[in-house]
């Protein structure tokens, strides 16, 4: 993610380090339906217009979720 992002939700670049932190992070994303959505893109984009002052920085984000790695798929 770009800083317009893990400035609001993380404050400092040690809590990237905190692992709360990202659980409260996976804990919105998932309040918000992003996961469950039929369209997690448009659901995704709707999150990133989120306000916090100060922080009006672009906003990039990936995320893998139940994506499993596996021999010989």
């Amino acid at each position: 993610m770009t800083d317009g992002i893990s400035d609001p939700k993380f404050e400092t670049d040690a809590n990237l380090n905190d692992l709360s932190k990202w659980d409260s992070l996976w804990d919105e994303l998932e309040k918000e339906g992003i996961f469950q959505s039929s369209t997690p893109d448009k659901a995704l984009l709707k999150w990133l217009d989120f306000w916090s002052q100060g922080n009006h920085d672009d906003r990039t984000i990936t995320i893998l979720h139940g994506f499993q790695f596996g021999m010989g798929d």
